[in-house]
């Protein structure tokens, strides 16, 4: 029988202790463990100062702390979890740009998580989190931004916070040796993106469901490219005519600019300045009134029928686009330019039906962008943008694109030059 201590059966509490080692002075340390005291926290202070850990002066409709910092101030509707947002500023009406919000800690990413339906599978959501935080640069989608105004807009928005846990997780799928984790993770939260982002576009705007939408769409744009596992071209939509969806992730990236259009009256008090600005040159090349054919090289005016009527032709703006691009340096300054190519597709959808009709002209120019997009290494882009380009280069030759007439011959040779040499870039 165990010997009884003092005080009975009561047993002690156990002696904690902490060991510090110090390889540089080749000693090792010990204390007693002391347990952190406690001490009360605020429960009505706003969502944005208990992610960031700093105090709130619970000021409303924004506190002083949000004012400051020009960041989003949210709080909880009483008796409710679904928080209301305002934007914070000062009477200066100096909007929040993306990258110069000051002062900006680190998340919690415990508040950003809570409440919310998580995966029983894959990765946690507060893991989810902390990776985007560490991987938003190299999105390189938005060059210098802050991504705390990113999240605090996801906490009220929960159709971007799954399409952010959606690209974390598919970065971590492009970046780990066992990737079904991370796959798991990101096919449950795009689809309940997807699922939250449609019921959102029949609610009423304002400035914050604005750039939400803006934003979610954009990566759900980086997910139609990095779901692309490897760059062969026999993967590609090219080779899988029997696919009703084989054009879906490019349907995808149509979406963006009829939203674009929709929110045009949110633009001057967006976060998203910086994404508007590099949308074009200081020149206004790309959307400036001065649309002219003269950077189109002849060979292309004839293939696609523009010295007839160019007006209505829907390849002109595409292909004029794309000829101002192909001379410009792929620099992170420069991608959007490079991504105009989307926005200047037209918004009845004829491009991407001819596209499913196998037309040629429609084929070329989606893969010489595809081959233009392959100058930048982006984890995201390269591959898609390499099998497409790829595939397009095999899919002319097996078509027998280059076997015309004597008066057509030169005009194919040129183009298909033109298109096995757009990877390359020289100044």
């Amino acid at each position: 029988m165990e010997p009884r201590t003092a005080l009975g059966d009561a047993t002690p509490d156990p002696d904690f202790r902490v060991l510090t080692f110090r390889p540089q002075k080749g000693r090792v340390s010990m204390r007693q463990y002391r347990k952190r005291a406690s001490h009360g926290k605020s429960k009505s202070g706003c969502l944005t100062c208990k992610m960031r850990r700093v105090k709130c002066d619970e000021a409303k409709p924004h506190c002083l702390r949000c004012v400051q910092s020009h960041i989003q101030c949210a709080y909880t509707r009483n008796g409710s979890t679904n928080p209301t947002v305002s934007y914070a500023r000062e009477p200066a009406k100096l909007p929040c740009a993306m990258g110069i919000c000051p002062g900006v800690a680190s998340l919690d990413c415990d508040s950003v998580t809570s409440n919310r339906q998580h995966s029983p599978y894959g990765i946690p959501d507060v893991a989810l989190v902390r990776h985007f935080q560490h991987a938003f640069p190299d999105l390189c989608l938005l060059n210098g931004a802050d991504v705390t105004p990113i999240l605090a807009l996801g906490v009220s928005h929960p159709f971007l916070l799954n399409v952010i846990m959606a690209v974390s997780a598919s970065h971590l799928r492009c970046h780990t040796v066992h990737k079904q984790p991370s796959r798991i993770a990101e096919h449950f939260h795009q689809s309940l993106a997807i699922t939250n982002f449609q019921s959102a576009l029949t609610g009423s705007l304002n400035q914050g469901l604005a750039d939400a939408l803006i934003l979610t769409c954009m990566f759900l744009s980086v997910l139609t490219f990095s779901v692309v596992e490897d760059d062969q071209p026999r993967n590609t939509w090219l080779f899988h005519d029997r696919d009703p969806e084989r054009l879906g992730w490019f349907s995808v990236n149509l979406g963006l600019k009829p939203l674009l259009i929709a929110t045009a009256a949110y633009r001057e008090e967006s976060i998203l300045q910086s994404l508007y600005k590099a949308s074009d040159d200081d020149q206004n090349t790309f959307y400036g009134v001065d649309k002219s054919l003269d950077r189109v090289p002849e060979h292309w005016m004839e293939f696609f029928g523009l010295n007839d009527d160019p007006s209505t032709n829907v390849f002109r703006e595409p292909a004029r686009l794309l000829a101002e691009i192909r001379a410009l340096e792929p620099t992170r300054s420069s991608f959007f330019l490079y991504v105009n190519f989307i926005g200047a597709l037209d918004l009845d959808y004829a491009f991407r039906d001819l596209l499913k009709q196998n037309d040629v002209r429609a084929i070329w120019l989606l893969g010489y962008w595809m081959g233009l997009m392959c100058r930048y290494e982006y984890w995201w882009i390269r591959l898609r943008a390499r099998s497409e380009w790829r595939a397009t280069c095999i899919w002319l030759s097996r078509r027998n694109a280059l076997q015309r007439s004597d008066g057509e011959s030169n005009m194919w040779l040129r183009l298909m030059q033109d298109l096995e040499t757009a990877p390359a870039w020289g100044k």
